[in-house]
């Protein structure tokens, strides 16, 4: 979920053509990438995050976040304490 008050663009990566998505203020994406990918925020390489594709993130000052769930395979969340943004820093 976009939760600035800001549009941003996420560029897919990884399949043979990158995606790109136009991210409206609290828009929601569902299934962004199952398989996991990179994504890569507002065109700027310094932007990118991997995604694993089991994920639940949300957009907060221009950073992609871990929103506390992470799905399992099996279709169940698990609970993620990690206050660590997608890039790994705190």
């Amino acid at each position: 979920m976009n939760k600035d008050n800001r549009p941003h663009v996420l560029t897919v990566l990884g399949a043979a053509h990158p995606q790109r998505l136009h991210v409206l203020p609290g828009a929601q994406l569902e299934n962004l990438c199952p398989s996991g990918c990179i994504v890569r925020m507002d065109g700027k390489t310094e932007n990118d995050y991997r995604i694993e594709g089991n994920e639940h993130i949300s957009i907060e000052d221009g950073t992609l976040y871990y929103d506390g769930e992470l799905l399992k395979k099996d279709g169940q969340a698990t609970q993620n304490t990690s206050t660590r943004d997608a890039t790994g820093k705190k």
